[in-house]
C-alpha cells in the first residue's frame, strides 16, 4: 500500500499470530465500486512478506506493492454494476478466505457530527421508514466504530456494524450496548454528544435510498460520524496547514475513522456538520471582500485533502475530484448568528455550489426545517426525509449528470442599487435557477440591510452586525445595527428592497436568512419550484 496513506500499525493489530484475512472495512454483503472505476481490496496475510493471489469470481486481480509489512492490496477487474452477486477470494498457499454476496454499485461515505448520526428510527415516520428498509436489498450498510487517535490507524480494530443488507434490523438494531436498568432506547443520544447513536444514520440512509431509486444500481453506504465534533476532528494536518491558525495536528477522527477507509474505491461522500464550529474566528475573507469564518477555508481544504488521499490510497481508482455533498445547517433555537456564518463558510463564501473553491460539490438547503419541539433538542431536526430528498436531488444533478433534476432553489445573480434620494437606495436582487418557474415570495421575513462607511474604514471580523473598524485604531466604530427591510417582488426573478442609507455612507450590504433559525417549518420567505433560496450576504453594486 501507499506510504502516504497507511499510518502506524496499532498494537492491537500486531498482537497474536498473523492471519490471512480482509481488512475490517470489507466483508460479506458489501458493495464494491462499479465500472468504470476498479474496486480496490486489501487485507493481511499469515506469512509475511505476503505471497497471495486474489480473484473475483475466478478472474485474477492485479496486486500492487505495499508499505506495511504483512499486508496485501489488489485492484479487481472493473465490473459493471447490477444485482448479480459476486465472490472475492484471496489465497495464500492452501489457505483461502473469501467475501460473498458482494454487489457492484456506487459507494458513498457519510460523515459529520450528530445530525449525520441521527437515527432513522428517530426521524418523523421513523417506524415506517425502518419497516420499509426490508424492501431495499440493493442497499448495503457499514458503520465505523467511534474511535479517535493521535496517529493514523491502518484499519479499525473493530467496526460498529459490518456490511449488512438493508433491513429493518440493520437500520435500527444496535443491541442497545449502553442500555442499563435506567436507560431505554427512547432516551438514547438526546444530547449533542450522541455516542449512543450508532446506526443507521437517517440522512445517510435516506440519501442512499433515493440515489438507488434514481440509478437502479446497488448503493453501499459507509457511515462514519461522531456527534459534537468540529471540522478539525475530521481533518488531516496537511489540510489544516493550508489555513490560518492551524494546530498542525491531524484530527482524531481523521486518523481513526477516515484513514482506515482511504484504500477503498468510492464514488463520493456526503457531509452534515458545522454546529460545533459556530464559534469559529473570522480569519478569512470571502470573494466579496467580507470577513468569513475560518470554516470557509478549512472546509474546502478538507475536501481537497480527502480527495487527494482517497485517490492515492485506492491506487488512482477513486476520482481525484470525487463528488461531495453537504447539508447547509438546519435551524436551531439560539441567539447567536454563528450558524448563519457557518452556512456561508460551507459554500466558501460564494453562497452557491459548485464554485471555484468547491468543484463537484452539491448541497441541500435546510433553513426552513425548524423543529422547535424535537425531543432531541431543536438542533436535531426530525424531518430527515426532506433533507435526504433534497440532497439526493442535488446528487442526481451534479454527481450523475441528470440535467432534468431541479435541486438548488433560487440563486443570487446580482445585487444592484440606485439612489432614490439622499437617504435611501433602491436595491434590486436578481435570481437565477428558478426551475422553469417564477420566484415565490411567501412572506417578508428575514431580509436585512446595512450601510458601510467610506474607504477610510474597513469591515471588522464581526460582520454579523455590520460593525466597522477604523484602520488607525483597533476600537470598533458602529454605524448601526442591521435594519429590517421589506422585500417586494418585481417580475419573475427580482426582489426589490428600499434601504435607508447613512449620510456620507458607503456601500450597501443586504443579507437574507442570516440567523440561527430564520424561519418556522417550511415557511421561508423565498422559494422557486418548491425549493428554498439559500442564505446569502451581498455587497450591492451601485448603478
Amino acid at each position: 500500500m501507499v506510504p502516504v496513506i497507511l499510518g502506524t500499525l496499532m498494537g492491537a493489530l500486531a498482537a497474536g499470530p498473523p492471519t490471512l484475512r480482509f481488512a475490517t472495512s470489507y466483508g460479506d454483503n458489501m458493495v464494491l465500486q462499479r465500472a468504470p472505476q476498479a474496486a480496490v481490496v486489501w487485507g493481511w496475510c499469515a506469512n509475511p512478506p505476503c505471497s497471495v493471489t486474489v480473484h473475483l469470481d475466478g478472474t485474477p486481480a492485479t496486486l500492487a506493492p505495499v508499505a506495511v509489512p504483512g499486508t496485501w492490496i489488489a485492484k479487481l477487474p472493473a465490473t459493471q454494476g447490477g444485482p448479480t452477486t459476486h465472490t472475492v477470494t484471496v489465497s495464500e498457499g492452501t489457505a483461502q478466505v473469501k467475501i460473498s454476496n458482494v454487489l457492484f454499485g456506487d459507494v458513498w461515505v457519510c460523515s459529520g457530527q450528530s445530525n449525520m448520526a441521527f437515527l432513522l428510527e428517530n426521524s418523523f415516520n421513523g417506524s415506517e421508514l425502518v419497516a420499509d428498509a426490508d424492501n431495499h436489498p440493493l442497499i448495503r450498510l457499514f458503520t465505523s466504530k467511534k474511535l479517535k487517535s493521535n496517529t493514523p490507524f491502518v484499519e479499525q480494530p473493530m467496526v460498529e456494524e459490518p456490511w449488512t443488507v438493508s433491513s429493518r434490523k440493520s437500520v435500527s438494531d444496535d443491541g442497545c450496548p449502553h442500555c442499563n436498568s435506567s436507560t431505554t432506547k427512547s432516551t438514547w443520544g438526546t444530547g449533542l454528544s450522541d455516542d449512543n447513536w450508532l446506526y443507521m444514520s437517517a440522512v445517510c440512509y435516506l440519501y442512499g435510498r433515493e440515489i438507488q431509486s434514481r440509478t437502479n444500481m446497488p448503493v453501499g453506504l459507509v457511515n462514519t460520524n461522531w456527534g459534537g465534533t468540529p471540522l478539525e476532528f475530521w481533518s488531516s494536518a496537511d489540510s489544516l496547514n493550508k489555513c490560518a491558525k492551524s494546530s498542525g495536528k491531524s484530527g482524531g477522527a481523521f486518523n481513526a475513522m477516515i484513514t482506515p477507509l482511504l484504500n477503498m474505491t468510492i464514488y463520493g461522500a456526503i457531509w452534515y456538520q458545522g454546529e460545533a464550529n459556530q464559534g469559529d474566528l473570522f480569519t478569512e475573507t470571502d470573494p466579496q471582500g467580507l470577513p468569513m469564518m475560518s470554516y470557509g477555508c478549512r472546509f474546502p481544504a478538507m475536501i481537497a485533502d480527502w480527495r487527494e488521499k482517497w485517490h492515492t490510497g485506492s491506487l488512482g481508482e477513486t476520482n481525484a475530484d470525487f463528488y461531495f455533498g453537504f447539508v447547509s445547517l438546519a435551524p436551531w433555537i439560539q441567539s447567536s448568528n454563528g450558524p448563519a456564518a457557518v452556512r456561508w463558510g460551507l459554500t466558501a463564501g460564494y453562497g452557491v455550489v459548485p464554485n471555484a473553491a468547491l468543484p463537484n460539490v452539491f448541497d441541500a438547503i435546510a433553513i426552513d426545517l425548524t423543529d422547535r419541539t424535537s425531543p432531541y433538542g431543536s438542533v436535531h431536526i426530525r424531518d430527515k426525509t426532506t433533507v435526504g430528498n433534497r440532497l439526493a436531488a442535488a446528487g442526481s444533478a451534479v454527481a450523475y449528470g441528470n440535467k432534468n433534476e431541479y435541486w438548488q432553489g433560487p440563486v443570487v445573480s446580482s445585487a444592484t442599487g440606485t439612489k432614490s434620494d439622499s437617504s435611501s437606495t433602491m436595491v434590486s436582487v436578481t435570481f437565477t435557477n428558478l426551475g422553469g418557474s417564477s420566484l415565490q415570495l411567501m412572506n417578508t421575513t428575514g431580509w436585512e440591510a446595512c450601510t458601510l462607511v467610506p474607504s477610510a474604514v474597513t469591515l471588522s471580523a464581526d460582520a454579523a452586525n455590520c460593525t466597522i473598524t477604523n484602520t488607525t485604531s483597533p476600537a470598533p466604530v458602529s454605524i448601526g445595527e442591521w435594519t429590517t427591510v421589506t422585500p417586494s417582488l418585481e417580475g419573475d426573478n427580482t426582489v426589490t428592497l428600499s434601504v435607508q442609507t447613512v449620510p456620507n455612507g458607503g456601500k450597501v450590504v443586504v443579507r437574507y436568512a442570516w440567523a440561527a433559525a430564520p424561519y418556522e417549518y417550511k415557511q421561508a420567505s423565498l422559494y422557486a419550484a418548491g425549493y428554498p433560496a439559500g442564505p446569502f450576504i451581498a455587497v450591492v453594486t451601485s448603478t
